[in-house]
């Protein structure tokens, strides 16, 4: 079995919004909104119970039923990174990456129902300021151009370049990039010393 079907919704929902706004890819709704939870429906941009489209000349849906069900049963079932054990300078950034306030929106561990999942992120949409602004709109706000889900930080060291359109080379850079609801947690890395950086950084790379 693949899940619940809220689990299914939910990974549904995650699955055709980017297929759509970061590949151009569209899809039909295979489940549509059926147990749905508030808070995942606003991070996708599409209604869940209308197919996507776009006008590039190639017939829509351009992904299948099959190959979709497909997409979402192997994300269902993907298992976290393992995270490498803490070094002493890992553990000093973990201490900085708590104190400068990362972790109100990189949370680091959620809840589910098969236990504590530390992916340090809440899931949530925030404004990070018209510099990283795209032309993508997410949730009812058709306005949030500056609004971004707060990405996963499980396995970011191997993910690079970062945030969503690879502007940044570094982790470093990434970080700076940081603006809106973000800027004073970014103030205060900015503020840090230069070995206290290289310890954050050092803890991001073990996670």
């Amino acid at each position: 079995r693949m899940g619940s079907k809220a689990q299914v919704n939910n990974i549904e929902l995650f699955t055709r919004g980017p297929l759509q706004n970061q590949m151009g890819i569209t899809t039909d709704p295979l489940e549509g909104s059926g147990g749905i939870v508030s808070l995942m429906r606003m991070q996708v941009g599409a209604d869940p119970n209308e197919p996507t489209f776009d006008d590039d000349g190639v017939p829509d849906p351009e992904l299948g039923a099959d190959a979709l069900g497909d997409l979402i049963a192997f994300a269902r079932f993907l298992a976290p990174p393992t995270p490498v054990p803490l070094s002493a300078a890992a553990q000093a950034g973990e201490a900085h990456f708590e104190a400068l306030g990362c972790t109100a929106c990189h949370v680091p561990s959620l809840p589910s129902s098969r236990g504590p999942v530390n992916a340090y992120t809440d899931l949530l949409l925030h404004d990070m300021g018209p510099e990283l602004a795209d032309l993508i709109r997410l949730g009812d706000n058709s306005n949030a151009l500056n609004d971004f889900r707060t990405q996963p930080l499980w396995g970011v060291s191997l993910s690079g370049p970062f945030l969503h359109d690879g502007r940044a080379a570094t982790l470093e850079e990434a970080i700076v990039a940081h603006a809106g609801e973000a800027s004073e947690s970014r103030d205060a890395f900015l503020a840090l010393g230069e070995a206290e950086r290289e310890d954050l950084i050092t803890f991001l790379e073990h996670l």
